[in-house]
């Protein structure tokens, strides 16, 4: 028997070669898709969408399409990353749309831009943005533009066969090659109206930069380089339009930066740790989210195993509020659902996604149901149709 309901939908992606990359164990078998039948409850599975490390996704939710970024130095057989989309049946059901080669490996977030007409790529270990068009139906066209940014460009992980510790991993190592100049590690992309703003690790810099609606070029605006060696890791926008945040990497902070339309400045007003007092060395920051309402940021703590949660005050300034255990290991990704109701966190190395409940009047989080996947990052999607009751695929 069926129902006519919404399907409240999540969708996990994962690292499936531990060669390109590791940090996340390889562990992963692509995309899995769950339903989300009650916080309280682990979620349901529904199935897995085979593709080579999908580890970061982003959801059109007018047109029920998801996609994954491919974080991998090559794709369907040719040197660099890749995007797929998705479109999502009301059942969970994942139908692969079409897949585009973005040519600089190590594809580490996409983004869409407000009209759905743009997906934008950073390639961390490419050094670049690429721009791709987004066709009505939700396929992706291929890259029509591509910007990059001061700094050399490292090579990308699984390309050397010198091993290098791995973050957080004791006795385990990566493949890399020793840097002794500046780089170029885009990570993140904030899109803001016709403007990009991105996260530069490598650079340790913030950059905004220009889009053209028209044909998706992009054009520097203004770059902001942080005093300190704090390495801008993933970017969150206020409401308000007129403030931003970036959780830092290297320093486990969160920086505020506010921002004018009518100026291509970016000033950066507070800087605020991540971590309780006391915390040991070796420390490193993973993600970061903003409340709906404004009102409470969320960022984590990757080796410390932890969420830093902050009140955001009318100016936009942040106040600590609490640190609390994240429910797993390394927490690389935190996620709201739609209606802001609950916070969902990636704990990659110990394969857990943790579900906490927000206090709408004071943020406070309360843990609820864990669900076990190697997963690297979450999305949301609601459809309406007719679902099938009981346990998924």
């Amino acid at each position: 028997m069926t129902a006519d309901i919404r399907s409240r939908l999540v969708f996990v992606g994962s690292q499936t070669d531990a060669i390109h990359g590791g940090v996340f164990g390889g562990l992963g078998e692509g995309v899995y898709a769950f339903r989300l039948d009650s916080p309280d409850l682990p979620l349901t599975p529904l199935g897995v969408a085979a593709l080579p490390d999908p580890t970061f996704l982003a959801v059109s939710r007018t047109r029920n399409v998801v996609y994954a970024a491919s974080h991998s130095v090559r794709f369907e057989g040719e040197p660099g990353a890749g995007v797929t989309a998705f479109r999502i049946d009301a059942d969970g059901s994942m139908m692969r749309i079409n897949s585009q080669r973005v040519a600089h490996p190590h594809v580490t977030m996409i983004a869409l831009d407000r009209q759905e007409q743009f997906l934008f790529a950073a390639s961390s270990l490419g050094g670049a943005v690429s721009v791709l068009p987004v066709d009505p139906d939700g396929s992706i066209q291929p890259v029509v533009e591509v910007a990059r940014f001061d700094g050399d460009i490292l090579v990308a992980v699984g390309e050397t066969p010198q091993p290098v510790p791995l973050p957080g991993r004791p006795g385990r190592t990566i493949t890399a090659i020793p840097v002794y100049g500046p780089t170029t590690m885009p990570h993140c992309i904030c899109a803001t109206g016709d403007e990009l703003i991105v996260a530069d690790i490598g650079s340790n810099a913030i950059e905004r930069l220009t889009f053209d609606r028209a044909t998706g070029r992009l054009w520097r605006k203004s770059r902001l380089t942080l005093s300190r060696r704090a390495g801008p890791r993933m970017l969150a926008l206020h409401p308000n339009g007129d403030l931003f945040y970036s959780i830092n990497e290297l320093d486990c902070t969160v920086s505020a930066f506010v921002f004018s339309r009518q100026s291509s400045a970016i000033q950066e007003v507070q800087v605020i740790s991540t971590l309780p007092d006391g915390a040991s060395g070796g420390q490193t920051a993973g993600g970061l989210v903003i409340h709906p309402s404004g009102r409470f940021l969320w960022a984590t703590n990757r080796v410390h195993n932890s969420i830093a949660c902050f009140d955001v005050g009318p100016s936009g300034t942040l106040q600590h509020s609490g640190v609390l255990p994240s429910g797993g290991a390394f927490p690389i990704h935190l996620n709201l659902t739609p209606d802001g109701a609950h916070l969902y966190v990636s704990n990659a190395h110990s394969g857990q996604l943790c579900a906490f409940a927000i206090d709408a009047f004071t943020g406070e989080l309360t843990a609820k149901a864990t669900t076990e996947v190697p997963g690297t990052c979450a999305v949301f999607l609601e459809t309406a149709g007719r679902i099938p009751p009981g346990p998924g695929l």
